[in-house]
């Protein structure tokens, strides 16, 4: 199947809900400031994404085929068993908002966060809406020491002309710039599984979901 490429995406900020999940005072300066330029980061934005539908080919306990790559992760081997097929996915904010002047450091970054976080929100709603996922579950490079960002390239070369599509590359460390980038692997599931639940990064302010303690042994203990 052919790449599908957002680029660029329309994306509206919802600063409310964003300040309620990332529990910010609304009161606040920081989210006093995000109220003031999300009108015109808005307009400046341009959140950028590829995503490409790959077979998936079940190869034992710790050993996943994606494509024609396989992957060494005992966490992708079991959360793809019996799955036939996935999206890898790379999804950007882009770094446009550099050229926003007026913002703090602070509020620039939660600009650019928010804007991924909305990003995101479209690419899921166009998989739910043309290929029928019920449910999302999102496999990150990095996100667990059981696959690690060393895979990054993989993921990349699986997509194909990431960099000159969407703008995206890679450092010598495997880390994506620009900054508020995300690459996983997308799948539908009985019931929606991100990372975060089995990540004891417990301070991350891109958590989404609790740490599972007993997910985390079901699958590493």
């Amino acid at each position: 199947m052919e790449k599908i490429v957002f680029n660029p995406m329309e994306i509206h900020y919802d600063i409310e809900g964003f300040a309620r999940d990332k529990h910010l005072e609304p009161q606040s300066t920081v989210c006093q400031e995000l109220l003031r330029w999300a009108g015109p980061a808005e307009k400046l934005v341009r959140p950028r994404a590829m995503i490409k539908w790959c077979p998936v080919k079940d190869l034992g306990r710790d050993r996943v085929q994606v494509g024609d790559t396989i992957f060494e992760s005992h966490l992708l081997a079991e959360k793809l068993k019996g799955t036939e097929r996935v999206f890898a996915t790379v999804v950007t904010a882009g770094d446009e908002l550099d050229a926003l002047e007026g913002p703090s450091d602070e509020a620039r970054d939660l600009l650019k966060y928010a804007a991924l976080r909305e990003a995101r929100a479209t690419v899921d709603h166009y998989l739910k809406t043309h290929f029928g996922f019920e449910h999302m579950g999102r496999l990150n490079p990095g996100s667990l020491p059981d696959w690690p960002i060393a895979n990054n390239p993989a993921l990349f070369e699986i997509i194909g002309d990431v960099t000159e599509t969407i703008g995206v590359r890679l450092t010598g460390k495997n880390y994506m710039q620009p900054g508020y980038t995300v690459s996983e692997l997308l799948f539908s599931g009985d019931e929606d599984y991100d990372n975060c639940s089995l990540c004891k990064k417990y301070d991350c302010v891109g958590r989404k979901v609790p740490f599972d303690q007993k997910a985390y042994d079901q699958i590493f203990g």
